[in-house]
C-alpha cells in the first residue's frame, strides 16, 4: 500500500499542473512564434561570430600589407581602402609620418618639393587628431609629429611648435615623447635657434639641371683607335681620314693568267736601275725508276751496238 503524499508534494503537483495548464495554451497560441524569434536570435549570433572572424582576418591581413609599404602614397591608398578601422588610422599616422621623412630629405635639395611634403604630412596628422583621438598612442604621436612639422616650416616664429610640444607634455607625461619634447621646447625659445630658423625660411635651393650629353661622341670612351660607326669626322682637305687606324685592305691582284702592266717611270726622273738577280735553282725532283727493257724483233747484227772484237 502506497503512502498518501504530503501536503507540500500536493500543493507543488497542484500548482505545477496548474502552470503547465497555464502554459499550455500559451504554447498553443504564440509556440511558432517563439520559435522564429529563438531561431533568428541563434542565426543573428552565428552571423555575427562569422563576421568577427572575418573582420580578425581582414585585420590581420591589413596589419601585414602596411609592414611592407613604403611610400606615402602606398599607404594614404592603404589608409583610405581601411577607413574606419584601427589599422585605417594608424595607415593615415604612417603616412603621415612618411610625408615628413620625405620633405626633410628634400629640404636641402629642393625646397618647394619639400613644403610640398610638409603640408601633406600636417593635414595628415591633422586627420588623425580628429578621427583617432581614441588611441593615446595614437594620439601621441600626432601631435609629436605636428610639432615636428611646425617646427621645420618656421619662419623664425617658433611658439606653435612650442605650444604643441608643451601639449604633449601635458597630457602625456609619461610619454617616450617628451624627454625629446621638453628638449625642443628649450631650443626653440633660444633667440640663436629662432634667427636660425628665419634665415633658414628664406633659403631656397633647388636641383641641379641634369647634364647634357656631348655632341659628337667621336671616340667616347677616350681611348686611340675607338671610333663609334658613323661618328667619325669627315675627311680633311686633304682626303684622308683622321682616324688613326689604318686600312689594312690591299690592292686588288691581276686576274691569274695575266701580267701586271709594268710601271712606266715618270718623264722627269730616271729610271731606277734594276739588279737582276740570278735564277733561283730549280727544286730537286726525285729521280724516278728506270723503265724495263722491252724485248724487240730486231735481228741482233741490225742492233747498232759497239762491242769489242772477239779475240
Amino acid at each position: 500500500m502506497k503512502p498518501e503524499p504530503t501536503i507540500e508534494a500536493q500543493l507543488q503537483e497542484r500548482e505545477l499542473g496548474k502552470l503547465v495548464l497555464k502554459s499550455s495554451g500559451f504554447f498553443e497560441k504564440y509556440g511558432l512564434t517563439l520559435l522564429a524569434v529563438v531561431a533568428a536570435v541563434i542565426v543573428a549570433t552565428i552571423g555575427y561570430m562569422v563576421y568577427e572572424s572575418m573582420q580578425r582576418t581582414r585585420l590581420a591581413a591589413a596589419w601585414s600589407e602596411m609592414e611592407g609599404v613604403k611610400l606615402p602614397a602606398d599607404m594614404e591608398a592603404l589608409a583610405e581602402r581601411l577607413a574606419g578601422t584601427p589599422a585605417g588610422d594608424w595607415a593615415l599616422l604612417r603616412a603621415a609620418e612618411l610625408r615628413f621623412d620625405e620633405g626633410m630629405l628634400q629640404a636641402n635639395r629642393n625646397r618647394e618639393a619639400a613644403n610640398s611634403e610638409f603640408k601633406q604630412s600636417k593635414a595628415g596628422f591633422e586627420k588623425v587628431l580628429a578621427e583617432g583621438a581614441y588611441v593615446e598612442d595614437l594620439r601621441q604621436r600626432a601631435i609629436f609629429g605636428l610639432a615636428r612639422v611646425l617646427e621645420a616650416t618656421s619662419t623664425g616664429d617658433t611658439k606653435p611648435a612650442i605650444t604643441k610640444y608643451e601639449e604633449l607634455v601635458a597630457q602625456f607625461p609619461t610619454s617616450i615623447f617628451k624627454p625629446i619634447a621638453e628638449e625642443r621646447i628649450k631650443a626653440l625659445n633660444s633667440p640663436q635657434v629662432q634667427d636660425f630658423y628665419s634665415w633658414y625660411s628664406q633659403q631656397n635651393p633647388k636641383p641641379e639641371a641634369p647634364t647634357r650629353p656631348r655632341d659628337g661622341m667621336g671616340n667616347a670612351f677616350g681611348l686611340p683607335g675607338l671610333d663609334l660607326p658613323g661618328m667619325t669626322p669627315p675627311a680633311g682637305a686633304s682626303g684622308g681620314s683622321t682616324s688613326p687606324v689604318k686600312s689594312t685592305e690591299g690592292e686588288i691582284p691581276p686576274p691569274v693568267g695575266e701580267k701586271p702592266a709594268a710601271e712606266k717611270p715618270a718623264a722627269d726622273m730616271p729610271a731606277d736601275p734594276t739588279t737582276e738577280l740570278p735564277p733561283a735553282p730549280a727544286a730537286a725532283k726525285p729521280e724516278s725508276p728506270a723503265a724495263p727493257a722491252t724485248p724487240t724483233t730486231t735481228p741482233p747484227a741490225a742492233e747498232k751496238s759497239e762491242l769489242p772484237p772477239t779475240p
